[in-house]
């Protein structure tokens, strides 16, 4: 939202997958020392084992955390379709709508795939943004549609020199 000042040096926290650690691990962590994060879910996988189930993100959700998209299946979205992509981010959508009773307003494209039609299908399935996987960092001017990260991966190790590497921070 434009019309929302940012904090002086603003930093989101996102996890995709929707593996059992986030919950086990970051989830309590985070509440903890009273922060939040966002996390991207493959609706397929909710109550696999080593998955989240239904009442863990409804929890997290109703705790402060953002809860979001990685699709149904986690398939490529760049490699689909027009109508199979929008398939598979409205019925991800749905799924979690229903199970938050609130909007699910952001994705994380899986593998951060997409193509040049993809920010105008995830806005047709009613999301207000979507993130990629290119490396950097967002402002105000950024497409809302194609929003970047700075992946971090436990083999990382010093989360502060792999920002600076691969953000540029």
């Amino acid at each position: 939202d434009p019309e929302t000042p940012l904090p002086e040096k603003p930093i989101m926290i996102s996890f995709d997958d929707g593996y059992l650690d986030n919950y086990l691990n970051a989830y309590l962590i985070l509440r903890q020392y009273g922060m939040s994060a966002a996390f991207y879910i493959i609706t397929s996988l909710v109550g696999e084992e080593d998955r989240l189930a239904a009442g863990h993100i409804r929890e997290m959700a109703n705790n402060g955390m953002s809860i979001g998209s990685h699709t149904v299946s986690l398939r490529q979205l760049g490699d689909l379709g027009v109508e199979e992509a929008m398939i598979v981010m409205s019925l991800s959508r749905l799924y979690l709508e229903g199970l938050l009773q609130k909007p699910v307003q952001y994705i994380a494209y899986p593998k951060g795939s997409y193509n040049d039609f993809t920010g105008k299908e995830a806005n047709e399935a009613g999301y207000w943004g979507g993130f990629s996987i290119l490396p950097g960092t967002c402002s105000l001017a950024t497409n809302p549609y194609v929003l970047r990260r700075i992946p971090v991966f436990s083999f990382d190790g010093d989360i502060g020199r792999t920002m600076a590497k691969r953000g540029r921070v």
